[in-house]
């Protein structure tokens, strides 16, 4: 898994969220300990993305931090990643189809 810097950051921002401080304390965390991904990932410098547009702009760190680490896949629950597919040769998938592609169970409910 790799990640970079803005990565890094818009994952911090968005835990701290009001909407998400209820959830974070009622799982016995806190933000910090969810930013321990950055210690199991490699991170990577992202790269310039070729001219494209996206449906939504924001994305475009996310499709450079793929690009960076040279891809495979992109993971995401982004409909907006995920409608195109397959972006720059980098497949997007969802959680379920990596799940499925890995042969690994699915999560009882």
């Amino acid at each position: 898994m790799f990640v970079t810097a803005p990565l890094l950051a818009e994952l911090e921002a968005t835990l701290k969220k009001p909407k998400f401080e209820e959830r974070i304390r009622a799982a016995g965390t806190d933000v910090a300990r969810l930013l321990v991904v950055e210690h199991a990932t490699t991170r990577v410098e992202p790269a310039s993305m070729p001219s494209m547009q996206l449906r939504d702009p924001n994305d475009v760190f996310v499709v450079e931090a793929a690009l960076g680490a040279r891809a495979d896949l992109l993971v995401s629950r982004d409909g907006d990643l995920l409608s195109l597919g397959s972006v720059f040769e980098i497949s997007v998938v969802n959680a379920e189809h990596f799940r499925d592609t890995l042969g690994l169970p699915r999560p009882r409910r």
